[in-house]
């Protein structure tokens, strides 16, 4: 067990950087058992996209210790790396792989299950095949109103024919609008099993049939069939999470890097949208959107109303983005830059060096940020700032 959060223990450590990112595994650990209490399926977690922010090989490694041995991936090379380092694990490819190297590595590695979504890359497996001399394992992928992957409806003959060629572990399709649109998602699910008859009256019988990511899972406990994939609900990064009883499971700090004060009547930020009322002691902390901060959800075009309600209460009703610096909340100020933001510290004895922190999606955050993994996080309620 790692130890309690500690500001004094634990930012030592990382005095050479500016910012980083603290993720907390009680949360991760809490979310996971909540996730299994209310799914029976079996859980294939999603790591794609940097294990969705919290570090691949540390996010890859906290699970499998949990007992979860299927992993969902879109990029190849990972896939690779990962099943060389946990053989008895199972990685599924959820994106076409077009490279005809990586193509037979993942054949010859026997723990890679492939992605097939169309009759090119029907004939690209088959080349491979030919070359590696071993059958690949591979999941069909059905577009049943996504548009993104898979075969169409009317292509069930391409899908019978990739059965008969690869070793089918699976068929799968993915919902557009889980969260939001019940009707579509239901017509989605509806369509799904169609076609899953349609090829079992074929003979094909895979032996995963999967159709729920995250929302669809929370959701609609009857579509779990044999497997969901989680991805953005292990770290607790869905719509409503409390209500699920999940977490959130990071904290963005940030370390001020200057302060000073401004006379009133002066413009803080890009855009001179704010004004100073009075002389304001100002701090800056190196920490912008290039890092992934405050970069709010994609509002839906299905969803007008909901967007006009949101922008109606942003008029009405403002909520100040809050950060926490020395055991105080304090407003930024100004708008958001590509790599610093400004605080006010009116009210606060922060001094240069102190470290501030504020919640995050670490979707969003690069790679290349540094990654810290603790107990426990704050409990100050941040989360106004996803």
């Amino acid at each position: 067990m790692l130890p309690e959060y500690n500001f004094k223990t634990v930012f030592p450590t990382v005095q050479p950087h500016t910012s980083y990112l603290l993720i907390s595994q009680d949360a991760l650990l809490n979310n996971l058992r909540t996730l299994r209490r209310r799914i029976s399926a079996p859980i294939m977690a999603v790591i794609k996209n940097n294990g969705y922010g919290l570090g691949l090989s540390a996010y890859t490694a906290l699970l499998y210790d949990q007992g979860i041995r299927d992993f969902g991936l879109i990029d190849c090379q990972e896939a690779l790396a990962l099943s060389a380092r946990y053989p008895k694990a199972t990685f599924y490819l959820l994106a076409p792989i077009s490279n005809p190297d990586s193509l037979c590595a993942a054949i010859r590695c026997g723990n890679i299950v492939l992605h097939i979504g169309s009759e090119q890359e029907i004939q690209q497996l088959r080349i491979a095949q030919r070359h590696t001399g071993k059958k690949a394992r591979v999941q069909l992928k059905l577009d049943t109103g996504f548009g993104r992957y898979g075969f169409l409806p009317n292509q069930l003959q391409s899908v019978l024919q990739a059965a008969q060629l690869f070793i089918l572990d699976g068929i799968y399709t993915h919902f557009s609008e889980p969260y939001a649109d019940a009707s579509f998602t239901k017509k989605q699910f509806s369509l799904f099993m169609q076609l899953l008859s349609r090829l079992q009256s074929h003979g094909i019988h895979p032996r995963l049939r999967h159709c729920c990511a995250s929302g669809a899972a929370l959701k609609y406990p009857q579509m779990h069939l044999d497997m969901v994939r989680l991805g953005a609900a292990i770290p607790g990064m869905v719509p409503d999470a409390s209500s699920y009883e999940l977490q959130p499971c990071c904290r963005y700090c940030a370390k001020l890097i200057s302060r000073k004060r401004l006379p009133e009547g002066w413009h803080v930020g890009y855009g001179r949208h704010t004004v100073l009322h009075h002389a304001t002691q100002v701090g800056i902390l190196q920490a912008g959107a290039m890092a992934g901060c405050f970069i709010h959800r994609q509002e839906s075009k299905l969803n007008p109303l909901r967007y006009f309600y949101r922008g109606a209460c942003s008029v009405f009703h403002s909520k100040k983005l809050l950060v926490e610096i020395a055991g105080r909340q304090v407003p930024i100020l100004g708008a958001i830059g590509m790599n610093h933001l400004a605080i006010d510290l009116d009210h606060c004895s922060a001094n240069i060096g102190d470290f501030a922190l504020f919640a995050v999606n670490p979707a969003f955050c690069p790679p290349s940020l540094p990654r810290l993994f603790c107990s426990k996080l704050p409990q100050e309620d941040l989360s106004c700032n996803y």
